[in-house]
């Protein structure tokens, strides 16, 4: 009987994890404000899409 790692997630369930999210894509959306006394100084929007280039070329579709 194998043992699993002590935080309950096997190495195999990481890469099946990662391999959907790069058959399928996903997409990560954030914004950060930086200020100073109440006034914005800076302010950042993020967009970061993670797919394979052929899920994209597909239409985004996926397997």
């Amino acid at each position: 009987m194998s043992e699993l790692p002590a935080h309950g997630v096997g190495t195999n369930d990481l890469v099946d994890l990662l391999d959907r999210v790069i058959d399928r894509g996903a997409v990560v959306v954030g914004d950060i404000v930086i200020g100073l006394a109440g006034i914005d100084l800076i302010r950042l929007d993020a967009r970061l899409l993670l797919a394979a280039v052929d899920t994209l070329a597909d239409g985004g579709e996926g397997r």
